[in-house]
């Protein structure tokens, strides 16, 4: 599942949501093992009992337990309650449906199979649940222990030494496979969550510095042409409006050849505050195509919206950078400016062919008025 921005925003969030996910596949995991179980047990107590009195109550009892399950299940898959809840519920069921199992098995003699069951049941919980340590040893906990205190109330006599040692090994089994097995996969599991959570965030971040401009902060050409393609797309489906402005400013490279870098830098960023200022709707979309060049996205815009738009940057950026440079340069700042608006026979390929002339006539005419 590809986590949101929201999640890779907050890493606790994102390590919950996985944990969430790691418990919806070990619950449905360890339901289906004790039905697979249940199945088998019940097939060897027929075989050799055929259908009697306690065939009848086990098949009674795992039938209000598969009952509960798919209601828990049913509950899970709405998001009605917190999975934590979720995980303790399933973790009481499977508790006490590994109770009737075992119980079935006692009362058949079945030693051997209990053992192997037993083990089963004991891995299949811990691969469940290791995420959600709450529910894993309340699962193992309720089922190994309530099935050592059943040998003494179902069994005879005789059998409680036996049956005492069995569990009392699976008891055994079960605490040093969880210390071991349940810390290995937390470990590995946290250590895969953090390295993914890692992953996907520096993905995130690169994907937007790779569509920042670094020197003003503004979108670059590439953003430019993304944003583009989606609001042709939206304008179309829509019927709205759509226009364009290309903007030119001259003596900047002049500025840039003659002061330096960073004294272009801090005359760029200046201008990148005016132009902000000038653009009211947080849908308007600015961006820098080359040291001098600059474009605007304006949906729902039509021509005449756009020129007095244009006209509000030109003023914004005269205002912000003209005194400085003719003081500097002892020449005026003109800013050269094409407006276009989007119509429904224009494709979004042919809208930035117009879009590259527009660059080349803002150019052009810049240069023959320098």
């Amino acid at each position: 599942m590809i986590p949101s921005k929201q999640e890779l925003s907050d890493s606790d969030i994102y390590v919950d949501r996985q944990n969430q996910i790691q418990q919806e596949q070990g619950r449905k995991l360890l339901l289906i093992i004790l039905n697979v179980l249940a199945i088998l047990v019940g097939v060897e107590h027929y075989i050799s009992h055929e259908a009697d009195d306690l065939f009848s109550y086990f098949s009674s009892a795992y039938g209000i337990l598969f009952s509960l399950g798919l209601v828990i299940w049913s509950i899970s898959e709405a998001k009605i309650i917190k999975w934590q809840t979720v995980s303790i519920s399933v973790a009481v069921l499977s508790a006490l449906s590994w109770l009737t199992i075992g119980a079935l098995l006692k009362l058949n003699g079945s030693t051997p199979s209990y053992c192997i069951y037993g083990v089963i049941f004991v891995v299949s919980t811990i691969l469940a649940f290791f995420s959600y340590p709450p529910a894993l040893y309340l699962c193992l906990g309720l089922g190994l222990i309530s099935g050592l205190l059943s040998s003494f109330f179902i069994m005879p006599p005789d059998y409680h030494t036996d049956l005492f040692k069995i569990d009392t090994m699976l008891l055994m089994t079960g605490v040093l496979l969880c210390v071991l097995l349940q810390r290995t996969l937390t470990f590995w599991y946290r250590t895969a969550v953090k390295h993914t959570h890692k992953s996907h965030c520096l993905r995130d971040e690169l994907g937007t510095v790779a569509l920042i401009d670094a020197t003003t902060g503004l979108q670059n050409q590439k953003h430019f042409n993304i944003s583009l393609t989606k609001e042709v797309m939206a304008a179309r489906r829509d019927n709205a409006k759509l226009s364009v402005i290309m903007m030119n400013i001259d003596s900047l490279r002049l500025y840039r050849m003659t002061y330096g870098h960073a004294a272009t830098v801090k005359m760029l960023r200046r201008i990148t505050r005016c132009m902000r200022r000038g653009l009211f709707r947080p849908r308007d979309f600015i961006a820098r195509f080359s040291s001098d060049e600059f474009g605007i996205i304006l949906p729902g815009t039509d021509y005449a919206g756009a020129r007095l738009v244009a006209n509000r940057l030109k003023k914004l950026i005269l205002v912000s950078c003209s005194h400085t440079i003719q003081a500097h340069l002892g020449q005026q700042v003109d800013v050269h400016y094409r407006v276009m608006e989007w119509n429904s026979a224009i494709s979004t390929h042919e809208m930035k062919k117009m879009i590259t002339e527009c660059m080349v006539e803002c150019s052009a005419e810049a240069n023959g008025k320098n």
